[in-house]
């Protein structure tokens, strides 16, 4: 508080106790007690320290890389059946999470309350001249977004999910969004990657490419920020943007191109509150592990030493000035 630092707490990013796997993790609907119940113990003892929640972290990935892709635990690939009902149990978490972080938080004489969870999107674009790249578009952009926003933010159980009809309030005080890349979706033969399959633009060249090989596309964020904002005039959290980029090179004009848009956005009247870069420093990804290199700070995990990188530096002073100088583009992007 002394250094002007306010929290967003995230109270579920993909794990959780191994016994809960043993029994079912989120397949179990009495996952959604346990986690009630967790969320509980830990908003009353946080007390007055920390006013904003995220509830959730990227189900959408959980779901699918738990269920479909099978490089999260328990590994399951192909698994339609899981990954719906996964998705519908944490849907319903959250919703009785939102109703009850406001609860305790009243009771306790807090009236400054903001809770809402972090989604996972990726801009996608179906594949030019395919009907059915089309139709499989619309499909994956419904399955991966649509039924999470409904769910989270309305208070929907929508088809496939359930049946239940929009809430009359929201279950959302902001939205977090979490961006990375654009994916061209084109059609493929397996139903339970919905009949489609995302693929890197051909046409990005390599200064346009992270580590990962994911799409640097500062334009979708614009997009996607921009429609769910017309969707449901709520705050906009960015909760997590950023790269996999061991040199550091495409760092900073990552940074810069991707403010710039939300810079537009504001400009043009969107509620844009939040941005934060992910990640602070190298992490841990677990699909991945270790090697992709996100961090402003670089983390030698011999040593544990960490060194502030050059676009560390850059950030630092866009955070400082609150605006991106031309002194800053002429020294860290070379403009």
């Amino acid at each position: 508080k002394k250094q002007g630092i306010k929290p967003l707490v995230t109270l579920h990013h993909f794990t959780h106790p191994q016994w809960l796997e043993e029994e079912g993790q989120w397949l179990n609907p009495d996952t959604i007690d346990y986690f009630v119940s967790f969320v509980e113990k830990i908003v009353r003892a946080f007390g007055g320290l920390c006013n904003e929640y995220c509830t959730i972290n990227e189900p959408n990935v959980f779901a699918m890389s738990s269920y479909i892709e099978g490089n999260f635990p328990p590994g399951n690939k192909n698994d339609i059946p899981g990954y719906l009902n996964v998705s519908k149990n944490m849907i319903i978490a959250h919703q009785r999470c939102y109703d009850a972080i406001h609860k305790i938080r009243e009771e306790l004489g807090f009236n400054d309350t903001s809770v809402g969870f972090a989604m996972h999107f990726t801009y996608l674009e179906p594949q030019a001249d395919s009907k059915r790249a089309k139709i499989c578009y619309n499909l994956m952009n419904y399955l991966f977004h649509t039924i999470f926003m409904k769910g989270f933010v309305d208070g929907e159980i929508a088809f496939p999910l359930g049946f239940s009809s929009k809430s009359d309030k929201k279950y959302c005080d902001h939205i977090g969004i979490n961006y990375y890349t654009r994916h061209i979706i084109r059609p493929s033969n397996n139903p339970a990657l919905f009949f489609g399959e995302y693929v890197i633009n051909p046409d990005a060249t390599d200064d346009m490419l992270t580590d990962l090989g994911w799409e640097i596309f500062p334009e979708g964020l614009y997009h996607i920020v921009k429609k769910c904002y017309e969707d449901y005039k709520l705050p906009i959290y960015i909760t997590e943007n950023g790269l996999a980029d061991a040199t550091d090179e495409k760092r900073s004009g990552y940074i810069y191109g991707h403010l710039e848009q939300l810079s537009k956005l504001i400009d043009e009247g969107v509620d844009v509150q939040r941005y934060y870069y992910w990640s602070t420093m190298d992490n841990f990804e677990w699909a991945e592990g270790y090697w992709p290199r996100f961090g402003l700070y670089a983390v030698d995990y011999d040593t544990q030493k960490r060194t502030l990188r050059k676009s560390g530096e850059l950030y630092a002073k866009i955070s400082q000035e609150k605006a991106f100088t031309d002194e800053m583009i002429k020294e860290y992007l070379n403009k």
